[in-house]
């Protein structure tokens, strides 16, 4: 047994030991035949080995075959340089073929498909055999499909690819990479096995490597009876590309050796992630007619949606977005990417049309497009759209493409009958001007070869309405050679001004050294809206030299332009000269010419000279140096003007140096085209003189001189260039005899000639220009100061100024309104219709100072102060001050334009003014005297001055200290007693009032101070009731002034103390004009004491007469008259308490009044002053007591008369009946206010005598002048009066309440309202009453 295990070991070793050795000892090319017939039935072709063979056994069988030949030479078969294949053991030991690798190395593979769509086999097919190939490899292999029927080869190289391959009849995996006609695909590929019916499960995809385009099928492949066949789903794009560059073409696809049928086609634009927009159907024809046909539809498409929907990032690539949706920018994408598609081999018609197109934001209509391909490459047979403004567009033509972009070649045929709508949507970027030029139906037709570099108009004809451009347009901007137009058109009925707009664009873009010839021949043109009737040019450029042979411009707006020239070195240091001459009846030419030669400045200036710059006649010269120098020699008349300018500078960088010299007939016309605005007219010639001499780059000396009327100007400085803009540092000098005839506004602020003696330093920092350190005279007075002016559309005048004398109503004349020339009329103020300011929008801030500030009509403030603030229309004048009077004045005023009227509002205010100065200048004979405080707010409006005053409304407050009124003695009330006590009958009310003005007359009243608010309605200012003590006697103040008649209407009220017979009174009366009012006097209240006392003393002597003696009058009881040698009386220390109703003796003695009295008349005795320790002089009865009640004036305790005790008079006790009293005296009542007295001149009295009233006058005219009494028990009961006839006033006085009074007591001082002006103002102390 273990001899059989030993011989079969060694048999196995030797067997492996022969199997590893076999290679080294067998010849595996004597066995050729046996692989070819093996492989052959594996493979199911003949193969034919005519190479060397390789052979392993273990550990694997391998075998090498080279140069092997599959089926044959004219059907379908190849080549392989040389096939590897690696078997399974396992699968041969158990019968099967199984490689677990094979590699074909170079293979040239052929497929041929017979005339008929049959896959041609080799001679000696057969069906292979059970094959499976778990690894399958090409390298750089060769697949060639040969088409019988079209006598075509399809070749695709570059083959390498790994799969694998169950069996021979599938299914199969390869994936590689493959390339055709220079495009590399990467490929992707599965097959299902193929059936018993020849069919199987296809899917490939080939995805471009350089190319951006790709390739997905999906479905069934047949090859029932040899015809292969493809039928499924078909999807072709092109990915890569921004925007609609991307798109997919997708559809149901039938395939066969005699077409491809593509239905149900949608086309996305924007790639597969958006919906298609096109659909349409597809026929690739195969055999000896290759030819596709195309058709893609849409009824609508959104290109501007779709180009929003697909760029990846709009926030960054927003500026390109919006200039992808330019019309213009989309017409060339079209072109570029239908020159982009690659060439095709066959013949190729797509059609493409849209019904609504929308594009740049509207929507155009009827797209259409015919384009074919060929070898040669594609091309536009016939593109056409409805466009915006009832446009058309038809071309066709080649689309081209080249490294710097795509082109175009051929005819482009275009007509607008509205251009400026095409316009606006077609270039948005476009001048606005130049679109709303664009007028009338466009017809353009050429023949246009563009390209990345080159544009070229051959043919071109085009009409613009009337107008007709022939010729031809060439321009080129080729890399490395300086760019070429040549342009050749003959215009008619053209506007120049778009052409003339592209060619400076075009001189800006190439820096001048382009070459080319410009040759124009025009009639009847426009040229800046102004009519040109002739225009002939012809120049040339040759690497950067020009030569204008000739340039005539014939009537354009009546100026005439010939010229020729030359310059050499256009673009480095030019040389050259220009010559023109200009002349015409009219100037209306100049501007668009300088603007066209000169630059825009250059023709501003002319705009401002145009009115006074006819009839023209001018030479120039211009003279290139060098060493870039240059000279610019400007000689002749424009109008009135006459003269020169030079230009010259001998080195290229060195500013130009200026010299200047002109003359004018008549400058103020001149100076005010060049904006020197406001000067008088017709003031003769002038002359001027400029020279600018560099002192570096940026900084010049300036020298001029200007000679108008009798007005010299003279400056010397620097200027400097910054930031674009002239800032000069000038000393000026300005001399003459008469301002005010060169400038209205300086005859204006002052009366007569305006001698001028200034001088200043001109300066200008940052826009803002300023005259420094002003000294000099004005109308023979210093001024000095500084001033500002900032140019703007407000400009701002700022600064301040000092002067010997200023008037207020002239500045505000200068800045706010002034009176008009139609007359005044009579009044004080001026009822002319006021007009605008002389200087009138202009923003102030200007202080002025003065040692006399004129205010208003005679009043001038000594070094008075103000501020001019504006903003443009409304005047402020804030912080006038001044010394007035020995005292202070301060004043606020703001004007303000409404229409053709003023409405003013305004604050003045005196402190410690002297009456005098006040009132003597307006003539007032015997004015009071004192010392006035005012502060008073006041708003008006009007058309004119005396309407302004007449609608005056304020209110404010009025004190006067060391008050003096002449002919007003408060003793005139004391002495009017005395001198009536001893006349019988009694006086009547108007001798009574005669009698109490003589003895006013005689003395002043004097009040330390007196105070009360005042308010302003339609023009009158009225007093509020003010109350004063003045030697013992109650004074009340009342009235009102008119301000625009300047008349017053006062009244003052005396009332002395009450004694015998009531409380003696009168009133003064001032009523007329200020300078000489009315004075009238009127005595109710004094003659009714008069009449009282009369009838005590005809009381007295009758009880005498009847031998009754008198009771001995009560101790308190005062005197009916006081003796004329009385000494005043004294006003108590402090007031004593009320004491009881019984007799008791008075606490201080009667003095007498201070004035001295008249001499009483003979007959008249007065009654001795009444003592307690003396007894009467003869018995009478009882007389009533007179009440001496005290005045209710709780802000004045100190001056009231001191209440005395009054005995008890018994109530039976009746006089006899006097002569009855008469009926038109009043009853003594206190000072009550009452109504002021209408406006206006008092009538004469009825007597004629000058100064006293009626009786009913003074009834109706005079004010009670006493206090109203504050009513309590305590004093109603003290005071309660002794009723005997004939006194029946006093049955009065005994009611318990008092009569109404129509005076309403002031509140008290802390619950006064503020008064009211511009806003809310603190009140000022003491606004009523007297201290």
């Amino acid at each position: 047994m273990q001899g059989i295990l030993i011989s079969l070991a060694t048999a196995v070793i030797l067997a492996i030991g022969g199997a590893f050795a076999a290679p080294f000892v067998v010849d595996w090319n004597a066995w050729r035949g046996t692989f070819e017939t093996q492989i052959s039935q594996a493979l199911g072709v003949p193969v034919v080995i005519r190479g060397p063979i390789d052979a392993e056994i273990l550990p694997a069988p391998r075998i090498l075959l080279r140069d092997v030949t599959l089926g044959d030479v004219v059907s379908t078969g190849g080549t392989v340089k040389a096939l590897r294949a690696e078997l399974s053991l396992g699968a041969l030991l158990r019968g099967d073929m199984e490689a677990t690798g094979v590699s074909l190395d170079r293979p040239q593979i052929r497929l041929v498909i017979d005339s008929a769509g049959r896959l041609a086999l080799p001679t000696g097919a057969q069906r292979p055999a059970a094959l499976s190939i778990a690894r399958f490899e090409v390298k750089d292999g060769t697949l060639d499909i040969l088409d019988r029927a079209s006598d075509r080869t399809q070749t695709l190289d570059g083959l390498n690819l790994k799969g694998e391959a169950r069996s021979l009849a599938g299914p199969f995996r390869l994936d590689g990479e493959v390339e055709a006609q220079g495009a590399r695909f990467a490929i992707r590929s599965t097959l299902g096995k193929i059936g018993d019916d020849g069919t199987g499960r296809l899917r490939l995809v080939l995805d471009g490597r350089n190319r951006p385009y790709a390739l997905d099928l999906d479905g069934g492949l047949a090859f029932a009876g040899a015809k292969p066949k493809f039928e499924g789903r078909a999807i072709l794009s092109r990915h890569g590309g921004e925007g609609l560059e991307a798109w997919q073409l997708s559809g149901t696809l039938k395939a066969s050796p005699d077409a491809v049928l593509a239905d149900s086609l949608d086309l996305a634009l924007g790639g597969a992630q958006t919906p298609a927009q096109l659909s349409g159907s597809a026929r690739l024809a195969l055999g000896r007619a290759v030819g596709l046909d195309a058709v893609l539809n849409a009824r609508s498409l959104d290109l501007d949606a779709l180009r929003a929907a697909t760029d990846g990032t709009p926030n960054t690539a927003k500026d390109k977005a919006t200039a992808d949706q330019n019309p213009a920018a989309a017409l060339a994408r079209f072109l570029s990417g239908v020159a982009a598609l690659p060439s095709p081999d066959i013949a190729s018609r797509v059609g493409l049309s849209v019904e609504q197109l929308m594009l740049g934001g509207t929507l155009v209509r009827d797209v259409r497009a015919d384009i074919s391909g060929s070898a040669a490459g594609w091309r536009v047979d016939n593109a056409e759209a409805q466009l915006p403004g009832k446009a058309a567009l038809r071309l066709s033509g080649k689309p081209t493409s080249g490294p710097g972009g795509g082109g175009f070649d051929g005819t482009v045929t275009f007509s607008a009958d509205d251009p400026a709508i095409f316009l606006r949507w077609a270039a948005p970027t476009a001048p606005r001007d130049y679109v709303a030029a664009a007028k009338g139906p466009v017809r353009i037709t050429g023949k246009v070869n563009a390209g990345p570099t080159r544009i070229a108009v051959d043919g071109l004809d085009a009409t613009f309405a009337a107008s007709r451009v022939r010729g031809s347009v060439v321009a080129a901007l080729d890399a490395g050679a300086p760019p070429k137009l040549n342009l050749k058109l003959s215009l008619d009925g053209f506007d120049l001004d778009p052409l003339v707009a592209a060619l400076q664009t075009a001189a800006a873009a190439v820096g001048g050294g382009a070459d080319g010839t410009l040759t124009l021949d025009g009639r009847n043109l426009m040229l800046s809206g102004l009519p040109l009737r002739g225009l002939t040019l012809d120049a040339a450029a040759t690497g950067g030299n020009w030569r204008l042979s000739r340039i005539v411009m014939d009537d354009l707006a009546g100026i005439r332009l010939e010229g020729a020239g030359r310059m050499e070195n256009f673009s480095t240091t030019p040389r050259g000269e220009f010559n023109f001459a200009l002349s015409g009846a009219k100037a209306d030419g100049l501007v668009p010419l300088a603007r066209l030669v000169a630059g825009e400045q250059t023709a501003q200036v002319l705009a401002t000279l145009q009115p006074v710059a006819a009839p023209v006649k001018l030479a120039s010269t211009v003279v290139w140096g060098e060493a870039g120098g240059r000279n610019i020699t400007v000689a002749g008349t424009l109008g009135q003007i006459s003269g020169d300018v030079t230009f010259a500078r001998n080195n290229a960088g060195v500013p130009l140096r200026i010299a200047l010299k002109a003359d004018a007939a008549d400058g103020a016309r001149a100076l005010a085209a060049f904006g020197v605005e406001g000067l008088a007219p017709r003031l003769g010639p002038a002359h001027a003189e400029l020279s600018v001499s560099p002192l570096t780059q940026d900084e010049a000396q300036v020298r001029g001189r200007l000679t108008l009327a009798d007005m010299t100007a003279q400056a010397e400085g620097t200027a400097r260039l910054s930031g674009g803009a002239v800032e000069p540092s000038l000393a000026v000098r300005l001399d003459g005899g008469d301002l005010g005839r060169v400038l209205p506004q300086a005859s204006a602020a002052v009366e007569g000639p305006v001698p001028s003696a200034l001088a200043f330093t001109l300066a200008r920092t940052g826009g803002i220009w300023r005259l420094d350190t002003i000294t000099g005279s004005l109308a023979a007075a210093p001024v000095s100061g500084n001033m500002e002016f900032e140019p703007g559309p407000v400009p701002r005048i700022g600064g301040k100024l000092a002067f010997e004398s200023l008037s207020l109503p002239r500045i505000l004349g200068m800045f706010a309104a002034r009176t008009g020339t139609e007359p005044a009329g009579a009044g004080a103020w001026s009822a002319a219709r006021l007009q605008p300011a002389a200087i009138s929008g202009y923003s102030l801030n200007l202080e002025l100072t003065a040692a006399r500030l004129a205010v208003m009509g005679p009043y001038v403030l000594g070094n008075g102060r103000l501020v001019l603030g504006s903003d443009g229309a409304d005047l402020d004048v804030r912080d006038v001050a001044g010394s007035l009077g020995g005292g202070r004045a301060a004043a606020s005023l703001r004007l303000r334009r409404q229409g053709d009227g003023v409405q003013a509002d305004g604050r003045l205010v005196l402190e410690q003014v002297d009456a005098t100065a006040l009132l003597a200048p307006t003539g007032a004979r015997a004015a009071p005297k004192g010392k006035v405080n005012l502060l008073v707010d006041l708003g008006g409006s009007g058309r004119s001055v005396l309407a302004v005053v007449q609608n005056l409304s304020g209110q404010g407050t009025l004190g006067v200290r060391d008050l003096v009124i002449d002919g007003a003695s408060p003793a005139g009330l004391d002495q009017a007693l005395a001198e009536a006590a001893g006349l019988s009958p009694p006086p009547d009310e108007r001798r009574a009032a005669q009698m109490l003005d003589r003895s006013l007359a005689r003395g002043q009243l004097r009040i330390g101070f007196v105070e009360t608010t005042l308010g302003v309605v339609n023009g009158v200012a009225r007093l509020s009731p003010a109350r004063a003590t003045a030697d013992g006697v109650r004074v009340g103040f009342n009235g009102s002034f008119d301000l625009a008649r300047l008349a017053l209407d006062t009244t003052v009220d005396l009332e002395a103390p009450e004694g015998a017979g009531g409380a003696p009174g009168g009133s003064i009366v001032w009523r007329g004009p200020v300078t000489g009012p009315e004075r009238r006097v009127s005595a109710p209240a004094l003659t009714s004491v008069i009449a009282m006392r009369a009838i005590e003393r005809e009381t007295r002597r009758l009880e005498e007469r009847q031998g009754r003696a008198a009771p001995e009058a009560p101790a308190g009881t005062a005197p009916p008259v006081a003796p004329p040698s009385a000494q005043p009386v004294a006003a108590p220390a402090q007031i004593p308490a009320p004491a009881a109703i019984a007799p008791v003796a008075p606490s201080v003695q009667p003095q007498p009044v201070q004035a001295q009295p008249a001499p009483a008349p003979a007959a008249a005795k007065p009654a001795a002053p009444a003592q307690t320790s003396a007894p009467p002089p003869a018995p009478r009865p009882a007389a009533p007591a007179p009440v001496a009640t005290a005045p209710a004036a709780p802000a004045q305790p100190a001056t009231s008369p001191v209440p005395q005790a009054v005995p008890a008079a018994p109530a039976q006790t009746a006089a006899p009946q006097p002569t009855p009293m008469p009926s038109s005296a009043p009853l003594p009542q206190a000072i009550e206010r009452r109504e002021p007295p209408p406006v206006g001149f008092g009538a004469p009295t009825a007597s004629g005598a000058a100064g006293t009233a009626t009786p009913a006058e003074s009834q109706a005219q005079s004010s009670p002048s006493r206090p109203e009494a504050r009513a309590t028990p305590e004093a109603a009961e003290r005071h309660t009066p002794v009723v005997r006839q004939p006194a029946p006033r006093r049955t009065e006085r005994a009611q318990p309440e008092p009569p109404p009074r129509v005076f309403t007591p002031l509140p008290p001082e802390t619950t006064l309202p503020p008064t009211r002006g511009f806003g809310d103002l603190p009140r000022p102390p003491g606004l009523v009453g007297a201290q």
